[in-house]
């Protein structure tokens, strides 16, 4: 039997958002770098602070990009070399599901609480099990 692997879907993420115009915006993914720098939806993001231009949450960071930013709602690939537009939820009110988040590899579970911490602080609660 064949099966299907379904990429990941906005429904899956978001369970509630007050207002998309208010709650997300318009994000530049920083270009990949020795390769493409593939993001997907639910991907947690920081953003670079000189440049203002989003990655994934690096959480040994030291130039901004461990500092949450919000949660990247659109598949997006910033080819090796060029960057790339996406679109980010960056405030709430919104709630989203836990178990579509993608946290940065390795963190821990303590890490992922200051992560939803940090999101919730940005008026994006962090629901389980929804």
């Amino acid at each position: 039997m064949a099966f299907i692997t379904e990429p990941p879907r906005l429904s899956t993420l978001i369970k509630l958002e007050e207002d998309q115009s208010y709650c997300r915006e318009e994000v530049t993914v920083l270009a990949g770098s020795g390769a493409d720098r593939e993001l997907h939806i639910g991907t947690v993001l920081g953003r670079i602070t000189a440049s203002g231009k989003v990655i994934d949450l690096t959480l040994a960071g030291t130039d901004g990009s461990q500092t949450v930013y919000g949660v990247l709602v659109s598949n997006t690939t910033a080819p090796d070399g060029s960057d790339a537009e996406g679109v980010a939820l960056v405030r709430g009110p919104a709630i989203v599901a836990d178990s579509a988040l993608i946290y940065p590899a390795g963190a821990t579970a303590p890490q992922k609480t200051t992560i939803n911490s940090a999101l919730i602080a940005l008026g994006i609660v962090v629901r389980q099990g929804v």
